[in-house]
């Protein structure tokens, strides 16, 4: 009884190294994922070291909603990313660096509080360079203080440790 599998491969040769080409790559795939799970990834794809930090922020007294909150390194170490949160309808927030609400890497952070809102009439759709249709929409502009809104400028800081931390910050005008 003839192998037609074997035949193929012996009758047109060029197909061997095809063969070969689809090993190699399927087994260096192989190995990069094995070694991608075993190493410097953990189980739940999120990044260690990190504490949880939340917040309030408030405008005079007032809850502010619907702000974003971002957390720049000021002298939080090498590994320490921008991170930030959004705040609810009291004004709390949770802050996230990778996952929801996984928190920050220990140190110094400047703050920057900025709410964003539309104002003024609605804008036609245009037609862009491409030839395709732009929505139209409304201006949008910060409506906090502009003290709060620039990393350079900001007075906004916090601490974080290595515990749950809670960080409040109040606004005036």
């Amino acid at each position: 009884m003839l192998d037609t599998g074997s035949m193929t491969l012996l009758a047109f040769p060029h197909f061997f190294p095809l063969f070969i080409m689809r090993l190699f790559f399927t087994l260096v795939l192989s190995v990069w994922v094995v070694l991608s799970v075993f190493t410097g990834c953990s189980s739940e794809g999120g990044l260690s070291g990190l504490y949880q930090c939340e917040g309030t922020v408030t405008l005079n007294g007032s809850p502010v909603v619907g702000a974003s909150v971002t957390f720049y390194p000021d002298n939080a170490g090498g590994e320490a990313r921008v991170a930030g949160g959004s705040t609810d309808a009291q004004g709390k927030f949770t802050v996230t660096t990778l996952k929801p609400s996984d928190g920050l890497y220990p140190g110094t952070y400047k703050v920057t509080v900025i709410k964003y809102e539309e104002y003024g009439p609605e804008a036609p759709p245009t037609k862009g360079d491409d030839g395709e249709m732009i929505p139209g929409g409304r201006a949008v502009k910060n409506v906090l203080p502009a003290k709060y809104e620039k990393q350079d400028k900001t007075e906004l800081t916090a601490n974080i440790e290595k515990k749950k931390n809670t960080v409040n910050f109040e606004l005036t005008e």
